[in-house]
């Protein structure tokens, strides 16, 4: 929270910096092996869980700013993702912890961009040729292969996130738009034209079209975020995913 709070206040290079001395004594703790490999007990499992997560979604924030690659979301890390639970079920001698509840919880806002860097993760250990950012990015790929997979990254989001948003609920607005922000980004970044090889007069009329009407959704998705009263009080957390900077696949 200080970091983000930090945001607009300090050189990114100097957050970059601090970020990775956290995230090395964070290794040297054992947060990146899983609490239950290491016999741990479930509620002290599962905060190391949050906690190596949220370091890693910070990690990747941080270099999205400065333009660089993260060095640890592919690395030989095995922590699980967080359970999808409230606090209250968890109590101190709980010998395991409850299943993952059905809809979205306290948790869910963070959960979502988790399980875009685990589904980043995932092709590594079980593809030959994973779907990752360098995978959406190359430009020996299909534009049509890549947007079936942002589409079908989509799908993955609004069935277990945002179809059980609540239109009343703060959380679940910011998550509708964090989300739907997220996927408008991700087709941009993929569709937008390399500027220094290619002239936009020289990309096809609709291709033109469609990455204008998808520029001025992100916008108006970004001022919805910004305008909406139900809101308001999270908008100095908002400003920290302007998502109109260069999408690393995740914001």
């Amino acid at each position: 929270m200080y970091k983000l709070g930090m945001r607009n206040r300090a050189r990114p290079a100097t957050w970059f910096s601090l970020m990775g001395i956290a995230v090395r004594i964070a290794t040297r703790m054992g947060l990146h092996r899983d609490g239950s490999f290491l016999r741990l007990p479930s509620v002290e499992a599962e905060e190391k869980r949050r906690v190596w997560w949220q370091m890693q979604h910070m990690e990747i924030m941080i270099a999205q700013i400065l333009g660089c690659i993260s060095i640890t979301i592919y690395a030989n890390w095995d922590t699980q993702m967080p359970a999808n639970i409230e606090d209250k079920d968890m109590y101190p001698d709980i010998s395991f912890l409850p299943t993952d509840r059905r809809g979205l919880t306290s948790m869910s806002y963070c959960l979502w961009r988790y399980h875009i860097m685990y589904l980043q993760r995932l092709p590594e250990s079980h593809n030959p040729s994973p779907k990752n950012l360098g995978w959406l990015m190359s430009p020996n790929v299909l534009t049509a292969e890549k947007d079936e997979f942002i589409e079908q990254t989509a799908g993955i989001l609004n069935e277990k996130f945002v179809q059980y948003c609540e239109l009343l609920n703060p959380l679940h607005v910011m998550i509708q738009i964090g989300i739907r922000g997220f996927i408008l980004s991700v087709k941009r970044t993929v569709h937008q034209p390399e500027v220094a090889n290619t002239k936009i007069s020289e990309i096809p009329k609709r291709e033109r079209d469609d990455f204008l009407k998808n520029s001025i959704e992100s916008l108006e998705y970004y001022i919805l975020g910004e305008t909406t009263k139900l809101i308001a009080p999270f908008r100095w957390f908002n400003e920290n995913y302007f998502q109109w900077a260069g999408c690393k696949f995740l914001l």
